[in-house]
């Protein structure tokens, strides 16, 4: 109570006083604000403002240990679901050349992330998620040239998705919203897949057989009626 005497100031009306609480501080100088409402899920209670604080170069979570995060990379990859109390024991967000990045403990080897926000589950999703297991270094490549769509199809990008493995880890795979996958492997070979057989192991890749084959490219067909 002493400290909140000494670091707050008070507004008074002539029946009582009242604390107000200082101004967070702004962003580092050279990155931008890291909160962003946007990432909020529809339907879900959010934190609206203040969820993250800033310590110099340091980002601060000042979000509740039960909401849950979801982070949006550098490489367009949104990750949701990941509970802040975790999250806050295991990184550290910090702002690095202009850019923010999360670091596991005292690694100096970050990933780029462009913002995230906090948010409370549903009554029916309260159990606890497991962090990412393991993430893509690799972006998805998109096509080379204008050559490689194939005549009568419109090609986009897959969206990156999280998806909950049979022990308990997550992992990430793409979709294509009901159109074909057209993958070209490392080795060159060009084959249309299903999105729940590509998966993330450090490297997209595809199991076909006893095989594990590394992709290069990734493509979404849709016919063009």
């Amino acid at each position: 109570m002493l400290l909140a005497l000494v670091t707050n100031t008070f507004i008074c009306f002539s029946y009582a006083c009242y604390p107000t609480w200082p101004t967070p501080p702004a962003a580092p100088i050279g990155c931008p604000p890291l909160y962003d409402t946007s990432l909020c899920p529809a339907g879900l209670d959010c934190v609206a403002e203040n969820g993250i604080t800033y310590d110099g170069q340091t980002a601060i979570i000042n979000c509740p240990d039960n909401f849950l995060l979801r982070i949006r990379y550098s490489d367009g990859t949104i990750e949701q679901a990941i509970p802040v109390d975790q999250f806050k024991a295991m990184f550290r967000i910090v702002c690095v050349n202009g850019r923010w990045g999360v670091f596991e403990g005292e690694n100096p080897t970050g990933e780029e992330i462009q913002g995230l926000a906090c948010y409370q589950a549903a009554e029916r999703l309260r159990i606890r998620s497991p962090l990412l297991c393991k993430r893509c270094t690799a972006k998805i490549k998109g096509p080379a040239g204008d050559n490689v769509c194939p005549n009568g199809y419109r090609c986009f990008a897959p969206a990156i998705i999280t998806k909950q493995h049979s022990n308990g880890c997550k992992h990430l795979t793409v979709d294509c919203g009901g159109s074909d996958l057209l993958i070209q492997l490392t080795s060159g070979q060009s084959m249309l897949a299903h999105s729940e057989d590509v998966t993330c192991d450090g490297e997209w890749s595809i199991k076909v057989g006893h095989y594990t084959h590394r992709i290069d490219v990734m493509l979404c067909l849709s016919k063009i009626e």
